[in-house]
């Protein structure tokens, strides 16, 4: 192996990783929200009693960039085949 060979090899091998830097980069910045569901949920206190049942949606935006949520929707499907075909029994918007 002659130097032009080795110094090749080298640069192969320093922007391979340079870019690899720049692609976990590239994907792991903007924002990047977390949804958690809590189904069932009910409210506990204040002035009447309420036993309806709520779901309750918490969004966490884990990202280095704001962002604002300004709808939501909400599909319901009958089975799992439904909804590969994408034909909702319900759909809603929050």
């Amino acid at each position: 192996m002659n130097l032009t060979t080795g110094i090749a090899l080298y640069a192969a091998i320093v922007s391979t990783s340079a870019l690899t830097l720049s692609l976990r980069k590239w994907l792991l910045t903007g924002p990047m929200l977390a949804l958690s569901v809590m189904a069932r949920g009910k409210t506990f206190g204040g002035f009447e009693p309420d036993d309806k049942e709520y779901i309750v949606l918490n969004v966490t935006n884990r990202g280095d960039m704001q962002t604002t949520l300004s709808t939501m929707a909400v599909f319901k499907y009958r089975t799992i085949f439904d909804r590969w075909l994408r034909k909702p029994n319900y759909a809603a918007i929050i």
